[in-house]
C-alpha cells in the first residue's frame, strides 16, 4: 500500500476545512482559522494543483478574495443564512435525503441509514437524535473523523487501523455523499454566485470528493 502521510494530512486538512465552511456561521474566528496557503498546499497533494485544477484556482480565488479584509469571512454571514439556513425556500438543500428520495424531505431512509454508518463506527452526530444525520456538514464531519483516524494510524505504524477508517471512508462516499454532492454544487452555484466562496467550494469539495474516492479504491486495493 502506497498511501503517504502527505496525502493523509491533505485529506484530513480538507474534511476539516470543508466542514468548517459549510457546517460554520461565518465569523472572526473562521476567519482567523482559514488559511490560503494550507488549502493550496492540501489541494496540490490531493492532486488538485490550481494550475491544472478549476475548482481549485477558483476555490482559493475566493477564499483568498474573502481574507483580504478583516471583516471579509464575517460579512458572509447573511449569504450562508440565505443559502443554508433560511427562512424562506433553500435553493440547494444540504441533506442527503432531498436529493436522493423520491420525497424530497428530511428524515428518510437516507438518513437512517447515514445514521446507521456513523454508528458503525463509533460516531454518534451533535444534537442527535434531534438532528437530520444526513446533513452535509455532519457527514463531512465524519469523513474528518475518519481522515485523523487513518492519519493516527499511518503515525503509530499501525496499518490496519489506517486501512479500516481508509475502507470506512470509500465505502461512506461511494453509498451517500459522492451520490448526492454534485447534485448540490450544481444547484447552488446559481443561487450563489460564480464568484461566491461557498459555491467554489462546493464544486471543489465535489471534485475532492470524487478523486478521494479514485484514491481510496486505488490504495486499498
Amino acid at each position: 500500500m502506497e498511501a503517504t502521510g502527505e496525502r493523509l494530512a491533505a485529506r484530513r486538512y480538507l474534511y476539516a476545512f470543508f466542514q468548517s465552511v459549510f457546517g460554520n456561521e461565518p465569523s472572526a474566528e473562521q476567519h482567523g482559522a482559514f488559511d490560503a496557503a494550507l488549502c493550496e498546499a492540501a489541494l496540490s497533494e490531493a492532486g488538485m494543483e490550481p494550475e491544472a485544477c478549476g475548482s481549485a484556482a477558483r476555490l482559493l480565488a475566493a477564499l483568498r478574495g474573502a481574507l483580504a479584509s478583516p471583516e471579509g469571512i464575517s460579512s458572509l454571514h447573511g449569504e450562508y443564512t440565505r443559502l443554508f439556513v433560511g427562512p424562506g425556500k433553500l435553493p440547494a438543500p444540504p441533506w442527503e435525503g432531498y436529493w436522493l428520495s423520491v420525497e424530497r424531505r428530511l428524515f428518510t431512509r437516507e438518513t437512517l441509514e447515514v445514521r446507521q454508518c456513523y454508528r458503525t463506527c463509533g460516531f454518534a452526530a451533535s444534537g442527535y437524535p434531534r438532528v437530520a444525520d444526513d446533513h452535509l456538514a455532519i457527514e463531512l464531519d465524519f469523513l474528518s473523523a475518519l481522515a485523523l483516524r487513518a492519519f493516527d494510524g499511518f503515525q503509530a505504524q499501525d496499518a490496519e487501523a489506517m486501512r479500516a477508517a481508509l475502507r470506512a471512508s470509500r465505502e461512506f462516499l461511494d453509498a451517500h455523499l459522492g451520490r448526492w454532492l454534485a447534485d448540490f454544487a450544481r444547484a447552488l452555484g446559481p443561487a450563489a454566485g460564480e464568484r461566491s466562496l461557498f459555491s467554489a467550494a462546493a464544486v471543489a469539495l465535489a471534485d475532492f470528493v470524487q478523486g478521494d474516492a479514485d484514491w481510496l479504491r486505488e490504495v486499498l486495493e
